[in-house]
């Protein structure tokens, strides 16, 4: 017979990707990186649903940014020095895993294309939960032109 989650589990699942994305974001916003929620969860926040099995996000994150980045990381989240460092020079992407969790978070740099650069200066400050007044997150909204 199949689990049945009680609707406060269910619910406390449900909050993980906020949970996680929060956390994050507070991290990023620390560090002074420029950031920007984009994928499911940001189609999501903006009305679009998807469904999701991880958070993307893309940061400008410096070299001088990799190893304080990478401490206040560790504390709450898996991730490895080595693919940070290989992401920054490639302008590739890295993952941290949440380890409480398991919950993955892909972390994408800017390549040099306007698309991206874009995305980061169109950024807005989001609110995540109508509930919580602290729980906002830089999100790309597009602007969409008729004609």
């Amino acid at each position: 017979m199949g689990s049945i989650l009680t609707k406060k589990a269910h619910n406390s699942q449900m909050d993980v990707p906020f949970s996680v994305l929060l956390q994050v974001a507070r991290i990023l916003e620390e560090r002074a990186i420029p950031y920007v929620l984009v994928g499911s969860l940001a189609s999501s926040m903006h009305g679009m649903f998807r469904s999701t099995a991880d958070i993307d996000i893309l940061a400008d994150v410096r070299p001088e940014q990799v190893r304080p980045l990478l401490e206040a990381l560790q504390e709450s989240f898996y991730v490895d020095e080595h693919a940070m460092r290989e992401a920054l020079t490639q302008r590739s992407s890295f993952n941290v895993i949440h380890l409480d969790s398991v919950f993955k978070v892909d972390i994408f740099l800017p390549k040099t294309d306007e698309f991206a650069w874009a995305q980061l200066e169109r950024r807005q400050l989001r609110r995540v939960s109508p509930d919580a007044k602290r729980c906002r997150v830089r999100s790309y909204c597009r602007r969409y032109s008729i004609g």
